[in-house]
Formats: structure tokens, C-alpha cells, sequence
């Protein structure tokens, strides 16, 4: 698993062993931030003093695939990292030139591309496939992108159905195509409180199809269900009118959530310490079977592959629920 700190400083560690695999040295983090950090932030909605001391230096988002690691963090643009498993270290690509200038909000890898959601408004999709990462550095022409006209605020990729799901601070929910960003575009707007808006979304599969989730800056999360026609997406409709909403909402913001991708199980974790789990064979309305608590601070990442839940919430400690084993795991950084 990749995880960025406070600091800046990036990780790898062993999910199994507990073991850091790899980290960032000091000389490779930036330290300066966005110009705009301030205003960008105050219009998310976001704190900026969520790490104490480290409150402007801290890692946005990060992404991985395979041993290519991406992050962002508060200078702007996006850090490029290649993992040398056998030596244990963490090589520096350098940041992307194209990005320059751009706080980005959010990540995701696939095999094929990296996806940024930037704070402009724009969504760009990146070929990550070369010989060496560094050519992703200064790749200056993204492959898609999308201009959403709202700072992109969470992001979410189902290959499997082809589509993506992202949100953005004036309220939207916009599915988009994977494969083209000439089409299959649609806007769902939530019906969160005033001013709210989703902070975090998954598109999860369930035994009826596909859903889109989303969970607000208020607490509450919502459920659309997406539109097939002869077992395919209808482009042109791709929302039913239907909508649910998930009892036992969090008291505050939805800030992460996760879904694997085989499972009717989706979990999201909030500000107020806690992660929920859903089941969501219920079709008339998901049943939350249970709630973790007990972390000692804001949750605001988590993970999980159906039998391991991964997620912060415990000062410099990585907690790892482990369910096969029936056991609690929590690793310090």
C-alpha cells in the first residue's frame, strides 16, 4: 500500500508484514504550496489545519499501480515516484511539467492511464504507459478531458462498466465515459443541504447492476441507480429516476469510501471517527450491518479489497482491519 503523511513524505509498506517497503526522502518533497492554496481551500470547503504543524505541506491524494506512484499535494501539480522493490527505494520521476500551476484534487491509476481532477475544474486522463515514468512527467497533451467548470472535489473509476464518477464543489455528480470524452456525460444533482456537497463517490456493483453513491459534506449519502437498456448503459438516460438515501448517516462529511469491486459491500467513513458498512443486496434501501469506531482522529482515506479494511484515523498509524483473521492491525509510520 502507498500512503502519503502530513509531511509530505510518501510511504510504501506491506500490508502483510507491516514493514515500510520504501519512502520518499527529504530532498524529493516540495515544500512551497499553491499560491491560491488559501482561496481554493475556503471554496472546498476544506481545512487546512487537519495535520497540526503540517497543515499546509500535507499529500492530497495518492495513487498506485503496480510500481508507478503518483501523489499531490499542496504545492500543486503531480509527484511522480517508480519503487525499486528489490533495493527498497522510492526514485523521484519528477512532477508533471503540464501540470504546473494546478492544485490537483484528486487521483486514480488504471492499467492504462492516470486520472487527474484538478481544483480548475478540469478532469485529464494521462497514457502512463512508457518505458521509463519520467516520460509521464512531461507528457504535455493529455489523452481525454473533460472540463466540468467546478472544482473537482473526489473521483472514482469502474472498468469493468466502462464509466467514471466525479463531483465537484458546486454540488454535480458527472458520470463520463472511459473510453471517450466526446460522450455518455450526465449530471445527477444530490440533494444535500444548503451549500453542501459530495465530498466522496463509488460506483458499486450490486446483484440488480450498478449504483452511483455518494456521501455530502453534511453527512448524508445517497444512492442513484444507473440506467441499462439490453444489458447495456443507456447513454442517453444513463440515471433512473429512482433514488435512495442511506439511513445512518455520519454526523460529519462523508470524506472517503470504497466498494470492492466483486462485493455487495460498500463502506464509508466520516469525520466523526467512524466507518460504516452497507449492504446493498437490499434494493428498496441498503441496510447498514455495522459500525466501526474508535479512531482517535478524522478518517480521510480508506481501502478495502473485501477482507481488509485499510484506512488513517490513528495519528501516524496505518490501521488495517483484518477479517479473515479476525483481528485488528495497526502499523506506525
Amino acid at each position: 500500500v502507498a500512503c502519503g503523511s502530513a509531511s509530505g513524505t510518501v510511504f510504501v509498506a506491506d500490508l502483510n508484514t507491516g514493514d515500510i517497503l520504501a519512502q520518499s526522502s527529504p530532498e524529493d518533497e516540495e515544500e512551497e504550496q499553491h499560491p491560491d492554496l488559501n482561496h481554493i481551500a475556503a471554496t472546498l470547503g476544506w481545512k487546512l489545519g487537519w495535520y497540526g504543524s503540517y497543515g499546509e505541506g500535507g499529500t492530497l491524494d495518492i495513487a498506485m499501480h503496480r510500481n508507478l506512484i503518483c501523489s499531490a499535494g499542496h504545492q500543486g501539480s503531480v509527484q511522480i515516484w517508480r519503487l525499486d522493490v528489490p533495493f527498497g527505494t522510492l526514485i523521484s520521476q519528477g512532477s508533471m511539467k503540464s501540470l504546473e500551476g494546478v492544485w490537483v484534487t484528486c487521483l486514480q491509476l488504471d492499467d492504462e492511464f492516470l486520472w487527474v481532477g484538478g481544483a480548475d475544474g478540469w478532469l485529464l486522463a494521462f497514457h502512463h504507459n512508457y518505458p521509463e515514468f519520467s516520460a509521464l512527467a512531461v507528457e504535455r497533451e493529455p489523452y481525454y478531458k473533460w472540463n466540468f467548470a467546478s472544482a473537482i472535489v473526489s473521483l472514482s473509476l469502474n472498468p469493468e462498466l466502462g464509466y467514471g464518477v466525479c463531483t465537484t464543489a458546486n454540488g454535480s455528480v458527472e458520470l463520463f465515459s472511459l473510453d471517450d470524452d466526446k460522450r455518455g456525460r450526465a449530471s445527477w444533482m444530490p440533494p444535500f443541504r444548503y451549500k453542501a456537497f459530495a465530498q466522496s463517490v463509488v460506483i458499486a456493483q450490486h446483484k440488480e447492476g450498478f449504483s452511483v453513491i455518494c456521501g455530502g459534506s453534511d453527512g448524508n449519502l445517497y444512492l442513484k441507480p444507473l440506467n441499462f437498456w439490453d444489458g447495456k448503459l443507456n447513454e442517453v438516460h444513463p440515471f433512473t429516476d429512482e433514488m435512495h438515501h442511506l439511513h445512518s448517516s455520519h454526523i460529519g462529511p462523508v470524506k472517503c469510501m470504497a466498494c470492492p469491486s466483486s462485493e455487495v459491500l460498500v463502506t464509508a467513513s466520516g469525520e466523526d471517527g467512524s466507518v460504516r458498512v452497507w449492504d446493498l443486496s437490499y434494493n428498496e434501501r441498503p441496510n447498514c450491518l455495522y459500525k466501526i469506531s474508535g479512531y482517535k482522529v478524522w478518517l480521510g482515506s480508506l481501502w478495502t479489497d473485501g477482507l481488509r479494511l485499510v484506512s488513517d484515523g490513528r495519528g501516524n498509524a496505518i490501521v488495517v482491519h483484518d477479517f479473515e483473521k479476525e483481528m485488528e492491525r495497526s502499523y506506525d509510520l
